[in-house]
């Protein structure tokens, strides 16, 4: 427009600029899109094998809202999102049951009513059962530490608070409290004529009420008629003899061996008949005749004694499933009947 003429390339330039056209060209597509490709690659989210849920898109503040100066417009249809499957719900807890364990089962002697102990969740479940109706009692709350039927139909359980409670099998209701420990009661036994009452406590207490049939009573409220003179280590296990006017006592816990005793005391007399020393504290006593028991261990350990002569007259080890149970109690053998006899047999 200024009328000025521009400067045109020399012909060695042009020459030279050519040839260079040349030699690029091949290589520019490769070049070029190579870093292209390298570019959209690295904004392309990566694959997943699998994505956690994502909750859905809030519409909340998403909505148009009519107005006189705006015409109603068309929204696209948002996506659904996805989410990846879950499994089917149910009622039930996805906490593994497991079921409690059974570790003692004491039956009276009729075969009518069932004591079981099991353990749940590191308490003691005491479930009462009369097998003639099916009806049960759980008796869990009543802090029980041992069991022993009677003859007639009820049963005693010796309890954490120091007392003993005589039930009626059939109603599941409490007869009677037998009074006189402030200590944990850790064993009791029914005599064999369903009429005396014995315990053992954690303080080396040995008591025996009069527990003979009392309906008629208002105070259900008794103390007991005999005790023998407090020991220096605690009672483990108290057993009637067959007869029922002998009482075979342990003493120490299972944690006391060098007070390990055992006692053989007539309820009514000032003295004590037999102390036999014992090597371990025994958990459970198991009468054989009239002279003759089994005083067993805590590691499942026994001694057969001879009252007679005052001797061990042998040595067998037991399961420590039927040690804890005959324990617990007297109603649990802690020996098959069988074996029991052919122990009995080999006294000379």
């Amino acid at each position: 427009m200024r009328n000025e003429t521009t400067v045109s390339l020399s012909p060695a330039a042009r020459s030279l600029a050519i040839a260079c056209a040349v030699l690029i060209a091949p290589l520019s597509p490769a070049v070029f899109a190579s870093s292209s490709r390298t570019a959209r690659e690295t904004k392309l989210p990566q694959p997943t094998s699998a994505r956690a849920a994502e909750p859905g898109p809030d519409f909340t503040n998403d909505v148009a809202l009519p107005s006189s100066s705006s015409k109603p417009t068309s929204r696209a249809k948002p996506t659904t999102p996805t989410f990846p499957a879950l499994a089917p719900l149910t009622n039930r807890s996805t906490t593994p049951w497991i079921p409690p364990s059974l570790w003692a089962t004491a039956l009276s002697p009729d075969g009518k009513y069932k004591l079981e102990a099991r353990s749940l969740a590191g308490a003691t479940r005491i479930m009462l059962s009369n097998l003639s109706d099916g009806f049960r009692v759980d008796l869990s709350s009543d802090g029980i530490k041992c069991v022993s039927f009677s003859g007639d139909g009820r049963f005693a359980t010796g309890h954490q608070d120091g007392n003993v409670r005589v039930w009626n099998g059939s109603t599941g209701g409490v007869e009677m409290n037998l009074k006189g420990s402030e200590a944990a009661i850790t064993s009791v036994a029914f005599s064999s004529d369903s009429r005396w009452v014995a315990a053992g406590t954690a303080a080396g207490q040995v008591l025996v009420w009069d527990a003979a049939a009392a309906a008629a009573e208002e105070d259900r409220t008794r103390y007991s008629r005999f005790e023998l003179s407090r020991q220096s280590a605690a009672i483990s296990c108290v057993r009637w003899s067959p007869e029922g006017n002998r009482l075979a006592i342990s003493l120490a816990a299972w944690n006391e061996p060098e007070n390990a005793e055992l006692l053989i005391w007539t309820p009514g007399d000032d003295f004590e008949q037999q102390r036999l020393a014992l090597d371990r504290p025994v958990g459970a006593i198991s009468w054989l005749g009239s002279n003759s028991l089994i005083a067993a261990g805590w590691d499942g350990m026994a001694t057969m004694w001879e009252l007679t002569t005052g001797e061990a007259a042998s040595r067998l080890e037991l399961e420590k499933n039927s040690l804890s149970a005959a324990a617990w109690s007297p109603d649990c053998p802690l020996l098959p009947r069988r074996r029991a006899q052919g122990l009995l047999q080999e006294i000379p």
